[in-house]
């Protein structure tokens, strides 16, 4: 019995638009060998919410003074987060947001918010 192609050559379209994945690519995940990694972005096409996008949400939801300060950062990336009403905690996080690190932000509201905050930034 014959092979037609190599399954190193061959590729399989999942759908009409999508692109098409090597045959060899679709076997090694299949036998759990391949892990893939998306960006952030990934999820976008589907009006999900960009990474900067999820923080703002999430301070809307859990800190809503903090996000305030967040949308004004967003529409003014000149400003600086000040001491004002916030927490040095909370200007630190703002300050994160500013720089993009946004992964970071969300860490450091994360142990604020379960109280070890200040066993990390003593």
């Amino acid at each position: 019995m014959g092979m037609i192609g190599d399954v190193s050559d061959r590729s399989i379209a999942l759908g009409p638009g999508v692109v098409s994945l090597p045959e060899r690519l679709l076997l090694a995940h299949a036998r759990g060998e391949v892990l893939l990694v998306c960006g952030a972005g990934v999820s976008m096409p589907a009006g999900l919410p960009n990474f900067e996008e999820l923080v703002v949400d999430v301070y809307r939801v859990l800190d809503p003074p903090v996000h305030q300060v967040m949308e004004e950062v967003r529409a003014d990336p000149a400003r600086q987060a000040d001491g004002g009403d916030l927490e040095p905690q909370q200007v630190a996080e703002v300050r994160q947001f500013a720089k993009g690190e946004y992964d970071v932000v969300l860490g450091m509201l994360e142990r604020r918010l379960d109280g070890s905050w200040q066993a990390v930034f003593p």
